[in-house]
């Protein structure tokens, strides 16, 4: 059950990354993904610590979000 009817569960899968830059230090990339949809709705993945530049997560995200945000050109920024 999503609650209210003007709901939906949006589902995000986050595969991977490649070729991110390292820092100005160097060393290794211990990276993650971020993804929100309201300020207030944040999802993280876990640390890839061996991914390096091309890290791997393969993680689902799921968001309940208001039906009329995935319809409107001017507000759908995920």
């Amino acid at each position: 059950h999503l609650g209210r009817e003007n709901d939906v569960q949006l589902v995000l899968n986050v595969i991977s990354a490649q070729d991110l830059k390292r820092t100005l230090f160097g060393g290794k990339v211990h990276a993650y993904a971020l993804a929100w949809i309201h300020p207030h709705t944040r999802v993280t993945t876990h640390v890839d610590m061996e991914g390096d530049i091309n890290p791997t997560w393969n993680t689902t995200m799921t968001f309940l979000v208001k039906k009329r945000l995935l319809h409107d050109d001017n507000s759908t920024i995920i």
